[in-house]
């Protein structure tokens, strides 16, 4: 796996918000966390990545190779926690993005998902892997 080829997972969860639901590609160790969504061209709305992880091993997101801006969605026994909408792609002295409270998931979607959805602190979203 070079440094620029994207890591592409088969789909194997869901993101149900309401009636809504995205596709979700699962990150299950720390290679496919540290590569996550980096060097796509773009991804569809209906398309994300779920991230699971622990208090002890609390993630940290950034634009960094990224080649679209994304929404991040921090979830904490399927509600809504935290929220980054919109976050951009960078080269160089990027942004680290995370949270302090607890979470258990993170979900990472194209810019537009989290207001086209409606997400927002304490909306319900059941997982499914």
């Amino acid at each position: 796996m070079s440094k620029t080829t994207p890591t592409i997972l088969p789909i194997t969860g869901q993101a149900s918000i309401g009636d809504k639901a995205i596709k979700l590609e699962v990150s299950k160790n720390s290679l496919t966390h540290s590569v996550g969504l980096t060097h796509r061209k773009d991804i569809e709305l209906d398309r994300g990545m779920l991230y699971k992880t622990t208090t002890s091993q609390p993630l940290n997101f950034s634009g960094k190779g990224m080649e679209f801006a994304t929404d991040l969605v921090f979830i904490n026994q399927n509600r809504v926690v935290g929220l980054y909408a919109n976050v951009a792609p960078c080269t160089d002295k990027c942004i680290n993005y995370s949270l302090r409270q607890k979470y258990d998931a993170v979900i990472e979607v194209k810019a537009g998902t989290v207001e086209k959805l409606g997400i927002r602190n304490d909306t319900e979203i059941n997982l499914t892997y």
